[in-house]
């Protein structure tokens, strides 16, 4: 999850309200698994309700040899208003996209939004430094082979290096503000670190 590793919360992030001992669901019923659960499951909560429905509109059968498909949403849909239930939904999937983002952020603060689409996850998503630090990181590691990639927010060799955490950081906040991919990309290739140290000196000389 945004170049992370499960999970992305601490124990005590766990609500309480979270967990029934008597669900007939066996990870309802136990605060290890919902470490996981609490960020996982109510994100998903938006990829529900949804049909393929084929485009009129064929223009990747040439290059991709494949019908070309879009997703909608049901017109039978209802409105569930309950977040999270413990106990299994027979209709879970005709019922109306919705869910919740919870999760520690890459500054250890505890993020909790609500979304009642995927236009909204995506939109709070774009709010998040975390989605602009795991785009740098990833493109870090594929130009110079550095990664920064978090396994663990609260342990102290988390990071790849304080340096190279501190430059993603600046580049991703850089990013989240331009929103310009392509000269993040540019900042990337013109740091030091991306030409090999004999044709740094070449360059020097």
């Amino acid at each position: 999850m945004l170049c992370r590793f499960l999970p992305v919360i601490h124990h005590k992030d766990v609500r309480s309200s979270d967990v029934y001992p008597q669900s007939t669901v066996p990870f309802r019923k136990s605060s290890k698994c919902l470490l996981c659960h609490s960020s996982t499951d109510p994100l998903a909560g938006g990829l529900r309700n949804f049909v393929y429905v084929k485009s009129p509109f064929d223009l990747s059968q040439k290059a991709l040899n494949s019908e070309p498909y879009y997703t909608s949403l049901s017109q039978t849909h209802r409105t569930d208003p309950e977040d999270w239930k413990p106990e299994k939904t027979p209709n879970f999937y005709t019922s109306h996209p919705h869910g919740r983002l919870y999760y520690r952020n890459i500054n250890n603060s505890l993020k909790e939004e609500k979304y009642n689409s995927l236009n909204e996850l995506g939109e709070i998503l774009s709010q998040q430094i975390d989605l602009y630090y795991c785009f740098v990181s990833r493109y870090k590691n594929y130009l110079i082979g550095e990664s920064t990639t978090i396994s663990n927010f609260n342990r102290k060799d988390s990071y790849f290096s304080k340096a190279s955490h501190k430059m993603t950081m600046k580049l991703a906040q850089e990013l989240m503000v331009h929103q310009d991919i392509k000269k993040t990309i540019k900042d990337i290739i013109s740091l030091p670190e991306y030409l090999p140290t004999s044709n740094t000196e070449k360059v020097s000389q």
